[in-house]
């Protein structure tokens, strides 16, 4: 499984504590039911770029692997991209959940 794992280095891999492993589990939900209805609208540009910000999430969060900064880089880009389309505001939604902001 580790050759599975990309090798990139943002400075900040660790393993996701308990806590925030269900935090992203809840969030890689939330994007599931938003790309169900992406797709249903047609909207591929977005379903894509949805899919690019949390596609690493599940295979990454039980690693020492994880990066919080790449992971909140691709949900920024997302949420600019798309600001006033997207379903979820997916970092208030991580701020929510985990009960601290997130560093702009």
């Amino acid at each position: 499984m580790k050759g599975c794992i990309p090798d990139w280095k943002f400075g900040d891999e660790r393993l996701p504590t308990q806590q925030e492993q269900r935090s992203l589990v809840r969030l890689i939900y939330l994007a599931f039911v938003d790309l169900r209805a992406l797709a249903k609208e047609g909207k591929s540009e977005q379903a894509r770029a949805l899919a690019e910000a949390f596609h690493n999430v599940a295979l990454m969060m039980y690693s020492d692997r994880f990066s919080f900064r790449a992971f909140v880089d691709f949900l920024k880009r997302y949420q600019e991209t798309f600001d006033g389309q997207a379903q979820f505001n997916y970092l208030a939604e991580w701020e929510k959940l985990n009960g601290h902001e997130i560093k702009k």
